[in-house]
């Protein structure tokens, strides 16, 4: 539970949550995961044509990977990350994304959630299935 009181500090007092705190923390862990495997992914791909985009989104990964370790444990964060960082690459060698893809599937969310993970994990809190 100690790694949740990151996430209980950055909630609004009184918040009522549909989720319960576990999830939310569970689901946002999650989701900077995949944020950083994007950021990862990107990086490597544009590397030799735009090195200092490269160098930024591996700086925003290992954020977003920080963010995550505040939530989850250690071997949970490494294990998510690498999955993601694997299923983008299958996806691109197979012929199911590219780069452009990625992007619209993760740019925007990403650099919300990265940016700014309270508000992220409001949202979470305030989701109803």
């Amino acid at each position: 539970m100690l790694r949740y009181s990151l996430l209980l500090l950055l909630l609004p007092m009184g918040s009522v949550s549909a989720y319960d705190i576990v999830r939310v923390g569970e689901l946002l862990a999650q989701e900077l995961n995949e944020c950083a495997a994007y950021y990862l992914v990107s990086a490597s791909l544009v590397r030799a044509q735009q090195p200092e985009l490269a160098e930024k989104n591996k700086q925003i990964a290992m954020e977003a990977l920080a963010y995550s370790l505040a939530l989850t444990d250690k071997e949970e964060t490494r294990a998510r990350s690498r999955a993601a960082v694997i299923s983008m690459h299958q996806d691109l060698k197979n012929g199911a994304a590219s780069l452009a893809t990625l992007t619209a599937r993760y740019a925007d969310q990403c650099a919300k959630t990265v940016d700014n993970p309270e508000e992220r994990a409001d949202y979470w809190l305030k989701k109803q299935d």
